[in-house]
């Protein structure tokens, strides 16, 4: 066979390669926008909406849209379950539009802190609408330092006067009744609002709920301090008892590492608020600036090894006379879980009263299911016997209550059963590595309370998936425990844990994502927990896969109706796609739905996703390891006008985990790469040991060794995947590593000790072990890097807050001393990701000339 043919190497002009940029990076934008987001379905009067966030075109400004669902499509009897490309024209179209007539938020600079949440999101800063809530028809609607209130049904929209109060100021105390303030003015409705010219503000509203059984209750957090109104008037704010204390927040680290945002939670049959503070004094303090410019606050940032925050819990209990005490817990949480460093997951059991928590270890690899009763909360004995008299609570043995001014209020005997009397461990998972965190949990209500057992959705690591499961607790008399776990779906596939599961008690179903399709996929899925066999169903079809964002947890669904959400593939852009349940009972009695593609979501005048598909096609293969005897999967974008007689230019791009997944049947997965596909390069991407959604055995590999089986499945897998395509990359012009041709560091880690506690601690160990972190640190490994020019480029956005640009300056003092050579790009006013398009474009024409240079170098010669 005659050799091949070199493909040369681009060797365009900087003129060129700036225009390229920004012509692919439009052509990107275009192709993966998605101009609503955050959907939900709701029930009103009239029949059923889809609600989302999003701007109709020519629009900047983000506001809520709507759309009715055609009655006619709600049971689609004659219906196939699955629809091809052939049958796209019986689907029907729905088209969002505008809520609001006329815009009535007031457009505000975005906060510092509305930034910053974004960045752990990994969201777009918006202005307008940012977030809304949903319960039983009405709405929070968030827009900055801005919150209104909406009600679906009647159309009507008020106004609500955060933080103020014209009568009493409260001061907090460890327990304490509050008196609402009163003579409150009446909220604006939408007749009396104006639209108001555009302004700053400081204020920062990260949360904001309905009361579940009282409408007219809402709980926010604004500034870091918790806040309870009733009607437009304020009955209760926390107050912070130090500077570095906070409320209703979740520390940094949780934010970013563990994926929790919300720090308050609604009881879902009580008038009660639980509701996370957080204390940050022993946190290190880092400060972002630009050489010269005037320092902003700094910023609580918890490297590897130094003190993290401590949290606890709270509750504000409200009677029907808008009367609220807030107490705190009896017993410190170590003292329940001695070993206590993270609060994961929160909220309140099915009962309304008992709060469960989840705890972790420092190190990550023990994680326990806390039951706490409201006995070790602080709560006054008249208090507790004002809220049970007609109903009292079956959680507690015949106990008799004394209030503070020593008043018999009486004997009042619980209902016959066990119950829990104290704080307790009811779930504990123990693992040799780490345990990742998800969002599966949810509690069940008790199927009898004169025999009650407590049971939640669960996930749980399996060598080779993340099994959802379903956990019971029978708790006896003498505060024995007795387990069961009950397996919801095969144990070889993940869920997604960034999704939330959502519990049909009334058919005892429950409605997940995962990859049961292939593990490149996600799919939306339901399994019974009425029988002890697994009874599931994938509910998308194989081919096609779940998009989410990491910013939204929801699943959107409606247990009677269907549900809603983003389907994309490698060759079908993402589109917003309605399913409508049709349930059939198998033989087996168990009640699981049909799902049936009925009805595509967009804006009018959005293009036709269909014709944004650019020229070039991925592919993803699958191969067997030699070295680690398990299959990767790995995807290759080959150039515009392929030869396969030709060799072409090699970029690598490597990810490596962990908790990422890069080769995935999405659309979103390999369009950004189409500005080096058309300049003649290959894009080779192959997820090795160590990352997410394979299991236990595959991610555990990288444990205490970040950066070894990493780079030994990479080499490996460009090797094969090399032989795989017919051998047409050229092997000696291949870009991203050491040991190749050249390399790109962008915001990268450079020393794991400057990283965060939780992420570096979880994979890395802890206590901190110096030659084991030394190992992993790329310092160690500079007198390695290339002599020459032209071979190493490190890019980094210096106000970076997440991997500070303290990894760089490090890089690139080794580098200075050691006679090393490198391009540095430095943006000075952008953090982790580059945001603003005319410096992404920037970045990318200067990534791509660096690549051109680096591969046309010619090997130096000695001297």
């Amino acid at each position: 066979m005659p050799p091949r043919e070199i493909e040369p190497t681009p060797n365009a002009s900087w003129a060129s390669l700036i225009n390229h940029a920004k012509i692919t990076r439009n052509e990107i934008r275009t192709a993966l926008q998605q101009n609503f987001c955050k959907t939900a379905i709701v029930m009103t009067n009239d029949g059923c909406k889809i609600f989302s966030l999003g701007s109709t075109l020519n629009q900047t400004n983000q506001t809520l849209l709507s759309v009715d669902i055609p009655i006619h499509i709600l049971s689609p009897q004659n219906k196939s379950t699955t629809h091809t490309q052939n049958s796209y024209a019986e689907i029907a179209e729905l088209k969002l539009q505008p809520v609001f007539k006329q815009d009535p938020f007031r457009v505000t600079a975005p906060s510092a802190e509305f930034s910053l949440m974004c960045e752990r999101q990994r969201s777009n800063v918006v202005n307008g609408l940012t977030e809304y809530h949903i319960q039983d028809g009405n709405m929070l609607l968030l827009a900055g330092d801005q919150v209104y209130k909406y009600c679906s049904n009647s159309n009507d929209l008020t106004t609500i006067p955060i933080g103020k109060c014209t009568s009493t100021q409260t001061i907090q105390m460890e327990v304490e009744t509050i008196h609402g303030c009163s003579n409150q003015t009446p909220p604006p409705t939408t007749s009396n609002m104006r639209q108001s010219e555009p302004s700053s503000s400081s204020n920062y509203v990260s949360d904001a709920k309905i009361c579940p059984i009282n409408s007219n209750l809402i709980a926010y957090v604004l500034n870091k301090q918790v806040f309870i109104e009733h009607n437009g008037e304020l009955l209760f704010s926390t107050k912070s008892s130090g500077e570095h204390i906070s409320n209703g927040v979740p520390p940094y680290i949780c934010m970013e590492e563990l994926e929790r945002f919300e720090g308050i939670w609604w009881s879902k049959s009580t008038q009660r608020l639980l509701y996370e503070q957080v204390d940050e004094t022993v946190v290190e303090e880092v400060t972002f600036v630009i050489n010269g410019s005037k320092p902003p606050a700094p910023m609580k940032y918890p490297r590897a090894g130094t003190g993290n925050a401590t949290s606890t819990l709270r509750m504000i209990i409200i009677n029907d006379k808008n009367q609220v005490v807030d107490v705190g817990l009896k017993v410190d949480l170590k003292t329940i879980y001695p070993s206590f460093e993270y609060i994961t997951r929160a909220g309140f059991f099915a009962d309304g009263k008992t709060v469960w928590v989840q705890l972790m270890n420092r190190s990550q690899r023990e994680c326990v299911l806390v039951l706490i009763p409201e006995t070790d909360f602080n709560i006054p004995n008249e208090v507790l016997l004002y809220q049970d008299k007609a109903a009292f609570s079956p959680i507690y043995s015949s106990t008799k209550y004394v209030s503070n001014n020593d008043c018999d209020y009486g004997t009042w005997v619980s209902p016959a059963g066990v119950i829990l009397q104290n704080s307790t461990i009811v779930h504990k998972v123990t693992s040799d590595h780490w345990v990742n965190v998800n969002n599966a949990i949810v509690p069940l209500s008790f199927d009898n309370v004169q025999n009650p057992i407590y049971r939640f959705t669960y996930c749980i690591e399996q060598p080779f998936g993340s099994q959802l499961n379903l956990i019971s607790a029978k708790i006896d008399r003498t505060g024995s425990i007795e387990n069961h776990v009950q397996p919801l779906m095969e144990a070889d596939h993940s869920i997604c844990k960034s999704i939330q599961v959502k519990v049909d008690e009334k058919r005892k179903l429950v409605y997940y994502v995962a990859n049961e399709s292939h593990p490149t996929e996600w799919n939306v899925c339901v399994s019974s927990y009425a029988s002890q066999t697994i009874n599931s169903k994938r509910l998308t079809e194989k081919g096609l896969s779940f998009r989410y964002e990491r910013s939204n947890s929801n699943l959107a669904v409606d247990f009677d109706i269907g549900f809603v959400c983003w389907i994309t593939s490698c060759k079908k852009p993402h589109a917003c796609r309605f399913y409508a349940f049709r349930y059939n009972k198998n033989h087996n009695g168990v009640c699981l739905p049909d799902a049936t593609y009925v009805a595509e979501i967009s804006i009018p005048g959005s293009p036709d996703p269909r014709a944004l598909v650019p020229r070039e096609q991925p592919e993803i293969h699958a191969y067997s390891s030699p070295i680690t005897g398990v299959t990767h999967y790995a995807m290759v974008l080959k150039p515009d006008n392929f030869n396969a007689n030709k060799k072409y230019p090699v970029l690598h791009y490597v990810y490596g985990g962990p908790g990422i997944q890069i080769v995935h049947n999405d659309f979103l997965t390999w369009v950004p790469f189409i500005k080096y596909t058309r300049l003649g390069y290959i894009v080779v991407m192959i997820d090795n040991r160590g990352s997410a959604n394979r299991g236990e055995d595959f991610e555990k590999q990288i444990s205490m060794t970040l950066g070894s089986v990493e780079l030994t499945d990479q080499i490996e897998g460009i090797t094969i995947l090399n032989e795989l395509i017919g051998n047409c990359m050229d092997m000696d012009r291949v870009i991203v590593h050491e040991i190749y041709k050249g390399a790109i560091a962008g915001g990268a880690v450079t020393d794991w000790k400057f990283y965060d506690t939780a992420y570096t601690e979880r994979y890395m160990g802890y206590p901190v072990h110096d030659p084991l972190y030394y190992q992993s640190s790329i310092l160690r490994l500079v007198d390695r890097l290339p002599n020459e020019p032209n071979r190493l480029m490190i890019i980094h956005g210096l106000l970076d807050e997440n991997v500070h640009f303290s990894h760089c300056s490090q890089l690139i003092d080794f580098c200075n001393h050691r006679g090393k050579a490198y391009d540095l790009l430095i943006f000075p006013h952008e953090r982790h990701g580059i945001r603003n398009a005319e410096s992404a474009a920037y970045m990318d024409a200067r990534m791509m000339f660096f690549m051109q240079k680096s591969l046309n170098e010619p090997e130096p010669s000695e001297w």
